[in-house]
Parts: structure tokens; C-alpha cells; sequence
């Protein structure tokens, strides 16, 4: 074979070679990008089902699970500044669009210049909003009322069910087992004493019906030993449908201690 011809012939095989790369890169972009566009589209349905809000967690804010409260605003991130040895409450308001199944929480580490507050610094609750009695408003009038308001932090939203219809609060209890509600609303029935009381250790999926909103409650501890500085965790709300809404938690550790409490708490 002349060197011309081996000169075609090599010149055929790399334009073909060429050719079958320029094919299969393109095969995989059109992937990366089908990809991309099936997880913004998930997203978007996702964002789409609920409203995020920063809420002031030492403002009064009578929650009832259906009412709007004062004071909130579209989150973009929580701050605080706070002293070592410090616990901190954050708060955010969640207002549902539509059925929301699945509400996760997750958030990383809090990381500084050269030192990192653990996640397990931040502990998450849920708000139960539930029937308290009361008085009525109007002293003209007698007798007890019941009312809602928020007051307790759990981590299985479901350890209490609150029937709008008949206002009253239901307990989940187990015994021997099997788990079953108990009305815990009648001031004359006799709470059983051989049945078990438990909240979950950990945070459970949080599912709303589209008709209820809910306030989550956050408590960030800042170790004895965390330089002063600012440190910042990334937090993230998922469902089943996918990522809600990812923002920052920005915390500045101020650069001195407070005193010890001169009042004894119990």
C-alpha cells in the first residue's frame, strides 16, 4: 500500500472515530440536559405546594393551624446572634397550597473560620397547635370556652390529632403493642394508667392536608468552646414531590460570654 493510501485510509478512520464521539457526546448532554430539566420541573412542583416563611420566635403570634400570623416574611434566611453556651429559638411558619406529604428536614453542619458547630446543635420541633379552655372574653358573660392556641413541641406531628368538628384533643397511646387515640379533652374521664405515652426520639415526615398550616420551632446551641465569628448551615425542606426550598442559617457567635442567671429555674 502507497503512503498516500495509507494516509486516506487512517484519515477515513479518525474522521469516523470522530464522528461516533461527537454522536455520543452528544447523546449524553441531551441526557444531562433532559436530567436537569426533569429536576427543576420536580422542584417547581414541589415549591409549588407550600409557602416558607421566617416567623419572630419571641413575638406572641396566637396560631390557631388556620389563621395567618403577624410579623412573618418569605424566608431567605434565619440570623441570629447569640453567646456561647447559648440556646437560640428560630421559627419558621409553613402555609400550605395544596396536600403537602412528606415534609423533611434536613440542615449541615455550622461551619466558621476553622471551627465547625455540629448539626446536632440544632434541634427542630414541630408546633401543635390544640384546645386549651378558657374564659370567655366578654366579662358580661360566663362560663368556659375552648380555644386554640399553640403550646406543645413534638417530633411526630400525629402523637396528637385535634378534631376541629368536636374540640377536642386526642392522645396517641399504645398498650400492649397496638396504638390507638384516647380523648384527653373531657375533664371528667380517667386517663388509663397501664397504657404508654411516647413521642418519637427523632423528627418524623410532616404531612399537611392544604387546610392547616403549622409553625416549626428551632433551637440552636452554641458549644462553650465556638470561637466567636460567623458560621452558617444550609437547610433544607424536601416532600415526596422533592426539594421545597434550601436557604441558610447564619449564626454570629458574639465575642464574650454572658453571665450566670442570678434566679434559681425549675
Amino acid at each position: 500500500m502507497t503512503l498516500r493510501k495509507r494516509l486516506t485510509a487512517t484519515s477515513s478512520s479518525v474522521l469516523v472515530f470522530l464522528s461516533f464521539l461527537l454522536f455520543s457526546n452528544s447523546r449524553i448532554l441531551a441526557n444531562i440536559s433532559s436530567n436537569l430539566a426533569d429536576t427543576a420541573k420536580t422542584n417547581g412542583t414541589a415549591a409549588a405546594q407550600l409557602d416558607v416563611y421566617s416567623m419572630p420566635a419571641t413575638v406572641h403570634n396566637e396560631l390557631t393551624g388556620k389563621n395567618t400570623p403577624n410579623g412573618i416574611s418569605s424566608i431567605t434566611k434565619l440570623s441570629a446572634r447569640v453567646c456561647r453556651g447559648e440556646f437560640e429559638p428560630l421559627s419558621l411558619f409553613l402555609q400550605p397550597k395544596a396536600a403537602v406529604n412528606n415534609i423533611t428536614f434536613k440542615w449541615t453542619d455550622f461551619s466558621g473560620s476553622g471551627y465547625s458547630i455540629p448539626q446536632n446543635q440544632l434541634d427542630v420541633s414541630i408546633v401543635k397547635v390544640w384546645y386549651q379552655s378558657g374564659y370567655k372574653s366578654d366579662l358580661t358573660e360566663t362560663g368556659v370556652i375552648k380555644h386554640l392556641t399553640q403550646e406543645v413541641l413534638v417530633k411526630n406531628d400525629n402523637i396528637i390529632k385535634v378534631d376541629y368538628s368536636a374540640q377536642t384533643n386526642n392522645l396517641l397511646v399504645s398498650k400492649n403493642g397496638s396504638s390507638y387515640y384516647i380523648n384527653i379533652s373531657d375533664p371528667n374521664a380517667t386517663f388509663p394508667s397501664d397504657v404508654i405515652v411516647k413521642d418519637s426520639s427523632k423528627l418524623q415526615p410532616l404531612s399537611l392536608d392544604g387546610t392547616t398550616n403549622r409553625q416549626i420551632w428551632l433551637t440552636i446551641h452554641v458549644p462553650e468552646d465556638a470561637p466567636s465569628g460567623k458560621y452558617t448551615s444550609q437547610f433544607t425542606i424536601s416532600s415526596d414531590q422533592g426539594v421545597i426550598q434550601t436557604f441558610p442559617i447564619e449564626i454570629e457567635v458574639l465575642p464574650f460570654n454572658l453571665d450566670q442567671s442570678r434566679l434559681t429555674y425549675s
